[in-house]
């Protein structure tokens, strides 16, 4: 959507207005472009989880292409994001068994249990995060990588479950 609307500005500002079909094609353009836009505000969640979910945009699109003006709204897709995988895959995480610990290891290591779940989704959110994107790349092939569902587990059923959903949709 980002591109569509800078694009149409871009075209906006070199239209001349001696070209009076053109101009007015490109000025008609923006009342169905903010009626679409305005219908993603309405769907954000899946709109911020795909663009999210895909490892070589994560937090990184929203930070350039909304910059500093927008940023609330950044930081609003991220809570929209992390509010969903909370309540339905958080849980899922799978649980290392670990050796019996005594007392002291016990108390030594309770911070890093806790955090386990959440550095999961706090490592895939950090800015800077995504991974340059090669000529051709697939991120449902990407999230079905073994060693990318054993440092995101809960994050790639939610990525491959979101797949499985938008497919079904396209097909339709």
């Amino acid at each position: 959507m980002e591109y569509l609307l800078n694009h149409l500005e871009q075209l906006r500002s070199r239209t001349p207005q001696s070209e009076p079909r053109l101009w007015e094609c490109v000025n008609n353009t923006w009342p169905k472009m903010t009626k679409y836009y305005q219908l993603t505000d309405k769907s954000h969640q899946i709109y911020a989880a795909a663009t999210f979910l895909n490892p070589t945009q994560r937090r990184d699109f929203f930070d350039n292409a909304w910059g500093d003006k927008l940023q609330p709204w950044i930081e609003a897709m991220l809570a929209n994001c992390k509010d969903i995988w909370e309540q339905d895959y958080a849980h899922l995480a799978p649980h290392k068994k670990l050796k019996k610990r005594d007392a002291f290891e016990e108390w030594l290591y309770r911070r890093k249990e806790e955090d386990t779940a959440m550095d999961e989704f706090r490592r895939y959110s950090t800015a800077g995060s995504a991974i340059p994107a090669p000529e051709r790349f697939d991120p449902i092939d990407w999230w079905s990588q073994a060693d990318v569902e054993e440092a995101f587990p809960t994050l790639q059923r939610w990525a491959r479950l979101s797949s499985n959903i938008l497919r079904m949709r396209a097909s339709l």
